[in-house]
């Protein structure tokens, strides 16, 4: 619960309570947050990275990152704030009032009645990296296959016995090739997604979930997936996964 002065704020932070497509919006604003960002720091880093590329060579990345920047001009012309945003898909009631309407424009007018009664973005960075790290931990504790990801640690050997390869090659043959491998290769570890036009980050991801809830929609005896609780949806997919294994 968070107090501004004698208003109270409840946030859905477990995943026995937040709905699925909550919990949806809630990933799709922080991925949008951490990808393009929405004020001058975002910015002025989008353009040092242009730059990266292009002194490396690397159009395409170059372009993709050009296209994206013109996305971050537009959020902090707009005011689109997507850490806010995320921020107002975790709440659950304001003053007692459950909040139901969670359309964009709505999500929008509620972060400024908050900032009317003091809300600060040191309020929204803690409530929304706790309730983050809370359903990871929850996640991670019910479906540990799915969420304990050891291939992302493969990943990260993989990367560091590269960077020793290349690193050797340095000692061995100090010629400027086997830097320029090291600084691309760290480059392409940030290779920028795509938010431009019908192939853009953001529709993919949106259609993924529309996806998910319609495949699910057969064995769910009638509910609405996106109202279902995280946890809920979750055992649904285990539960399924198992019955294909079996060949039921």
């Amino acid at each position: 619960m968070l107090k501004l002065g004698k208003h109270k704020i409840e946030f859905y932070d477990s995943i026995d309570l937040m709905p699925f497509d909550r919990f949806n919006s809630f990933n799709k604003f922080i991925m949008l947050d951490a990808e393009l960002g929405s004020d001058v720091i975002a910015f002025d880093q989008k353009i040092s990275k242009i730059f990266e590329f292009l002194g490396k060579e690397m159009t395409k990345n170059a372009t993709n990152e050009l296209y994206n920047l013109r996305v971050v001009y537009h959020n902090i012309m707009e005011m689109n704030n997507n850490k806010g945003l995320a921020f107002a898909c975790l709440i659950r009631s304001i003053d007692g009032e459950p909040l139901k309407n969670y359309s964009i424009e709505n999500l929008r007018a509620v972060l400024e009645k908050l900032n009317s009664w003091g809300l600060k973005m040191l309020d929204v960075s803690e409530h929304s990296d706790n309730v983050k790290k809370k359903i990871e931990q929850e996640l991670k504790l019910f479906f540990p296959k799915k969420f304990n990801n050891l291939s992302s640690k493969d990943i990260s050997s993989n990367r560091k016995k590269l960077l020793i390869s290349l690193c050797d090659e340095i000692i061995e043959d100090t010629k400027i090739q086997s830097v320029d491998k090291i600084q691309r290769y760290l480059l392409n570890l940030a290779k920028p997604k795509t938010f431009n036009g019908s192939g853009s980050y953001e529709i993919e991801f949106d259609k993924a979930f529309e996806e998910l809830c319609h495949s699910l929609s057969t064995f769910a005896s009638g509910r609405n997936i996106k109202k279902m609780t995280v946890k809920e949806v979750y055992v649904l997919i285990e539960f399924n996964q198992k019955q294909q294994k079996n060949g039921g």
